[in-house]
Parts: C-alpha cells; sequence; structure tokens
C-alpha cells in the first residue's frame, strides 16, 4: 500500500459508513425558523401589529405555521385577515403622512387653530391604526383551536 492509498482509505471507510446509515428511511424535515423570527414575532407588541407587505405577511404566516401547525385553511384565512388590515393601514398611513404635512404648515403659519385641529385628528387616527391591528389578530385568535391558542400565549410570553 502506498501513502496515497493510506490518505483515502479512512475517507473511503467514513463514507462507506454514511451511506450504509442513510439506507433506513430519513424522517421529513421539519420546518425551520430562525431563532431572530420566533423571537421578533414573539413579542406581545404583536398583538396590535400587523405586517406591513405582502411578503412580510407571508413570512409571518410561515412563522405561525411553524410554530402552531397553521392547517391550509387556517392559513389562507389568516393570509385575508392580515392582507386586509394592510390595505386599511396603508389607507390610514396615507391619510396621516397628508395630517403631518398639514401640521407642519400650520405650525410654520402659527396658526393654532388648525395645529389643534390636526393633532386632534391625528389622535384618533393612531387609535384606528391600533384598532384595526388589534381586531385582526383577533379575528386571527378566533380561527385557532384551543391548543393553538394555549401554544400562541406561551410563545408570546
Amino acid at each position: 500500500m502506498n501513502r496515497r492509498d493510506m490518505l483515502l482509505l479512512p475517507g473511503a471507510a467514513l463514507a462507506a459508513g454514511t451511506a450504509l446509515a442513510q439506507t433506513a428511511t430519513p424522517e421529513p424535515a421539519p420546518v425551520r425558523t430562525s431563532h431572530r423570527s420566533l423571537l421578533k414575532y414573539g413579542s406581545s407588541k404583536e398583538l396590535y401589529k400587523v405586517p406591513k407587505t405582502a411578503a412580510k405577511s407571508a413570512k409571518y404566516i410561515a412563522v405561525l405555521t411553524a410554530v402552531l401547525g397553521l392547517s391550509e385553511s387556517q392559513q389562507q384565512q389568516a393570509a385575508t385577515i392580515f392582507t386586509s388590515a394592510m390595505q386599511s393601514h396603508t389607507t390610514l398611513r396615507a391619510n396621516m403622512k397628508t395630517a403631518h404635512q398639514g401640521l407642519a404648515t400650520a405650525v410654520r403659519n402659527g396658526d393654532s387653530g388648525a395645529v389643534s385641529q390636526i393633532s386632534a385628528n391625528l389622535g384618533l387616527s393612531k387609535a384606528q391604526f391600533l384598532n384595526i391591528a388589534a381586531n385582526a389578530n383577533l379575528q386571527f385568535l378566533q380561527i385557532l383551536s384551543t391548543d393553538q391558542q394555549a401554544r400562541l400565549a406561551q410563545f408570546q410570553g
């Protein structure tokens, strides 16, 4: 046996051992969610927030599916709930942006009456913003089974 064969022999034995060990039927790999996303979506703030984009919504539903074991029907219902809330948020966010610009103009012009009125309207808009998200999460909780609700409560701390 030459030197090259001696170097290759342990590698060949290792490869043969792993090939024989893999003849049994492998278990399906579980859906992996990163620790970081679990921490992000596990906070109690998530009870009154909704994802801002469709991509973030899909990722959020994937994490919830991995943690809670959502069925296909539940995933579709959750997507519908969060999409509706996102659309409402988008409209409200545009209105709030316009109001903020109006508030800045009123401050620059020294119009105290307009400042008071716009500030009050912005407060109501923020309340509506939180209400939309909280109701969306409430609707999501209602489609979960009792076991899934308990796991979600544990997950969110």
